[in-house]
């Protein structure tokens, strides 16, 4: 070591305490500091939001309702992810490419990823094997699945959902650990967005096997490959996610963990907001009037279709003319003149921002039904009616929301339809869960149905209305239609033309009337920042959110 002059006791003592002292003070302002930081930056604090029910299950090849979705969008990761500007980015992969007819794709695995328990211990690597088999459990017949047709593009998975032939003939296949293949049965271009999550997530077979029946049904009950695992599960109360040490994702997770608190009723979802115990949640419009007065950001999509819908499976609501009279004898101007805030006029059931492929599917919106009656509409109804087989005095239900501006306006097309058809029938306003359910089950006459496909695709709603479609709202049955359809799936859904001989079957037979388009909006507080909303109820992701102090 260097030479060091003689110093006196004295001055050695000294000196050693002016840098015990000088350490002293850096140590307290690098804690200051570090502590300042902590509470100026957005990253590592707790974010709380809002479910609107409690999640049955979260098994990623069954999981159906909103809630589940949100969850797992965050504990678990496919092989892409959406960033904030929409754009496909990688999630388990770390890149691709495709065939040149663009019906095989291939899927290079990161290998950094990894399958964690939730008390966040390391289990297994994430590999293409767990993709094949998440694939393959989801069209099994015995698994049930009711999301299963979102993987029908793929070679054999609908005669294998349908049919009951092998999952094995299923076009997904292991090359190694780390490369997955995907060979679809028509070209798809936009099979990379599709991927983020539903029945394409992945699934430890060996830990599936474990669960005994049980999978998805607690927290330890699932591995995570996400950006969050789940600490605790609260059932009918709240759900704790606590950030995944062991994620090396396109991302870094920012949030030291997301509380989902279980809340059904949405005047108390406005209270908890407005009391800071949420710091986002799915809001009324009216609701975020009130909100925004506290500062609270508005963000929000338009993404559904409010339209009459006829059960066919009943046999009156099977007669053209009848749903013609009642679809096309509605004054348009007086419900409009009603229309609540969030909800614009439509008369196409595919929204005006949807996409064929890359390009836009409308070049301007519609401005006219295209349901054109080419007899006067009380005569329309009185000739359908004479056809029916039952000459029981005929009750017409109609379902709606219990949303008070849309009853109002529901009134003014019972009005119409008492002026114009000389038909009175009944209001039945409903929550939208109760709403939606009677729809699903086809427990309906008539009913103003929410209509939303999985993704901004043109094809994603008109492929609701196929015959063998589980989701089909109106239960139709019709070859011509399914023809239609099948010519715009082998072009790829990317063809205008096709897509719109579709929508105008729908709209020119009546089997749908378009009245609303819907903007669903989110608040989030005026702290909080970089949470990430998915239209078509894909999600919430919480990967990017912040919050300051």
């Amino acid at each position: 070591m260097p030479y060091a002059p003689a110093q006196s006791a004295h001055r050695i003592l000294q000196g050693c305490w002016i840098r015990r002292l000088l350490c002293l003070f850096c140590v307290c302002s690098l804690l200051l500091s570090a502590s300042s930081c902590s509470k100026d930056s957005p990253a590592g604090k707790l974010i709380n939001y809002v479910l609107e029910g409690e999640p049955a299950q979260l098994d990623p090849q069954f999981a159906s309702s909103y809630s589940a979705r949100i969850v797992l969008m965050n504990c678990m990761e496919g092989l892409t992810r959406i960033d904030s500007q929409g754009q496909v980015i990688p999630g388990a992969a770390a890149r691709w490419d495709v065939s040149s007819d663009q019906k095989t794709w291939t899927f290079y695995l990161r290998q950094d990823a990894y399958w964690v328990a939730n008390d966040g211990s390391q289990v297994a690597p994430v590999t293409a094997s767990d993709f094949v088999f998440g694939m393959q459990r989801a069209v099994d017949p015995a698994t049930q699945s009711p999301i299963a047709s979102e993987l029908y593009p793929v070679e054999g998975a609908q005669d294998i959902h349908e049919r009951g032939e092998s999952v094995d003939t299923l076009g997904a296949t292991a090359l190694d650990d780390f490369t997955l293949e995907i060979r679809l049965s028509y070209p798809v271009s936009d099979l990379p967005r599709r991927i983020s999550s539903g029945p394409w997530l992945p699934c430890n077979e060996e830990f599936f096997l474990s669960t005994g029946g049980s999978y998805g049904l607690e927290k330890d009950m699932l591995l995570y490959n996400g950006p969050f695992r789940m600490m605790q599960w609260e059932h009918d109360v709240s759900l704790r996610l606590k950030a995944n040490s062991k994620y090396r994702g396109h991302n870094a997770v920012q949030p030291s963990g997301v509380l989902f608190q279980i809340i059904k009723d949405s005047d108390e979802v406005q209270k908890a907001l407005t009391e800071s115990d949420l710091d986002a949640a799915p809001v009324t419009s009216k609701q975020f009037e009130s909100l925004e007065d506290k500062g609270f950001q508005e963000v929000f999509f338009e993404d559904t279709t409010w339209a009459l819908c006829f059960n066919q499976d009943e046999e009156m609501w099977q007669n053209e003319s009848i749903r013609k009279a009642l679809g096309g004898s509605v004054e348009r101007d007086l419900l409009y003149n009603t229309m609540p805030g969030h909800m614009s006029a439509t008369y196409g059931l595919v929204l005006s921002s949807a996409l064929a492929g890359d390009q836009s599917y409308r070049s301007a919106p519609l401005e006219a039904s295209p349901l054109v009656l080419d007899k006067e509409a009380r005569v329309l109804y009185s000739q359908g009616v004479s056809t029916l087989s039952s000459d029981e005095e005929i009750s017409i239900d109609v379902l709606c929301p219990d949303d008070m501006d849309i009853q109002l306006a529901m009134g003014f097309m019972q009005q119409s339809w008492q002026k114009n058809i000389g038909v009175y029938v009944n209001l039945v306003p409903l929550s939208e869960s109760e709403l939606a359910r009677r729809i699903q089950n086809g427990n309906y006459q008539v009913a103003l149905c929410a209509l939303r496909g999985d993704d901004d695709q043109a094809i994603s709603i008109l492929k609701l209305f196929e015959s063998d479609n589980d989701k089909n709202p109106v239960q139709l049955k019709s070859s011509q239609y399914d023809a239609l359809l099948s010519t715009a799936r082998q072009k790829g859904g990317t063809d205008v033309a096709s897509l719109q001989a579709c929508e105008e079957y729908l709209l020119e037979h009546a089997v749908v009337v378009p009245i609303y388009a819907q903007k669903r909006i989110f608040a989030m507080a005026e702290n909080v920042s970089g949470i990430l909303f998915h239209p078509f109820d894909k999600g919430v992701d919480f990967i990017g959110a912040g919050k300051l102090d």
